[in-house]
């Protein structure tokens, strides 16, 4: 098991910037399910989570395009 940034991970591969998009929207797309009863904090915490994803996957469109 590898150590990426304090986390440990079960593998890490180099991709381009393009599939890395890819791959961040398909997590995305697969995280906008109910949330059921859960506290608003950590909502609250998920959509913060969310935002960032999303201007980084911004970036990696941009950079994958160019």
């Amino acid at each position: 098991m590898d150590s990426l940034g304090g986390v440990k991970v079960k593998q890490c591969v180099e991709v381009t910037d393009k599939e890395a998009a890819r791959l961040l929207k398909k997590f995305l797309n697969s995280q906008n399910r109910g949330h059921g009863d859960e506290e608003s904090h950590t909502l609250a915490v998920q959509q913060e989570v969310e935002t960032q994803l999303q201007l980084i996957l911004s970036h990696l469109q941009s950079t994958g395009s160019s």
